[in-house]
């Protein structure tokens, strides 16, 4: 399917959540990893976050007092972020495309560290997978770190339970049922109580194992320090990388 259909996609199911009266897609907590890691860096450090959805992630970084910058494609989900996120916090949103910030954020080597949490697996274009991480590379300094929380594929899940196994099976069969787009029911959350809705799927998502998201990593110039695998059935499997970006480059280096 065009990447174009993708696109329309991942803002259709935003605006749909919204107007059906939930506050939140997908209300959640960060990591304590990137919780722990962030809070090692200087009081002010930059980071920027690649995929920023509704800013959970962001305003937590920014209440340990860091400046944070906040990319995402969709303008109903930075609307979103920006509406719940207090004047007090040093946070900047912006609408954009991580495969290519030139335009939005030139001066490279500006960041202390990058966060990807579910980005990364979105794409499933090798092209937009490289000049994503070539643009996450240029944007830190060097030494600068990269927190990485994306989606594992279900054959490299090693389930911790029974119910972590059935889980695995449910997604198996919904992915079966769903390749190449279509669309989901969904319960939501409003002030009203629960409320179902249709969803369109973003089709083209790419998840990978712990061991190839190392692999695209390390192609991509960042030196892996911590990788391993996290997640629930609720917030979804995933692969946790933290790396470094060593010897980081300006744009047209």
């Amino acid at each position: 399917m065009p990447r174009d259909a993708g696109l329309a996609a991942y803002e259709e199911r935003y605006r749909v959540v919204y107007d059906a009266g939930a506050r939140f897609w997908n209300e959640h907590q960060p990591h304590p990893l990137l919780i722990d890691r962030a809070r090692r860096l200087p009081a002010g450090a930059a980071v920027v976050e690649f995929g920023c959805g509704e800013g959970f992630e962001a305003r937590a970084l920014a209440a340990l007092g860091l400046r944070v910058t906040a990319i995402d494609l969709s303008p109903a989900v930075i609307a979103k972020a920006r509406a719940e996120t207090s004047a007090s916090l040093d946070v900047s949103y912006l609408v954009g495309d991580v495969t290519d910030l030139e335009a939005l954020l030139p001066q490279g080597g500006a960041f202390a560290m990058g966060v990807d949490v579910h980005c990364l697996h979105m794409m499933s274009d090798a092209q937009d997978r490289r000049a994503y991480l070539s643009e996450a590379k240029r944007l830190l300094r060097p030494g600068g770190l990269f927190y990485m929380q994306d989606m594992l594929s279900l054959d490299d899940v090693i389930p911790a339970n029974d119910d972590e196994v059935r889980a695995v099976a449910e997604m198996r069969v919904f992915k079966a049922g769903h390749t190449g787009g279509g669309s989901t029911p969904r319960t939501i959350r409003t002030a009203n109580g629960e409320k179902e809705v249709v969803l369109p799927l973003c089709p083209g998502c790419r998840a990978q194992s712990l061991a190839q998201y190392k692999s695209e990593l390390e192609t991509a110039g960042f030196t892996i320090g911590l990788a391993e695998r996290g997640g629930s059935p609720d917030n979804g499997f995933a692969a946790i990388i933290i790396a470094t970006a060593e010897g980081s480059r300006m744009k047209g280096e």
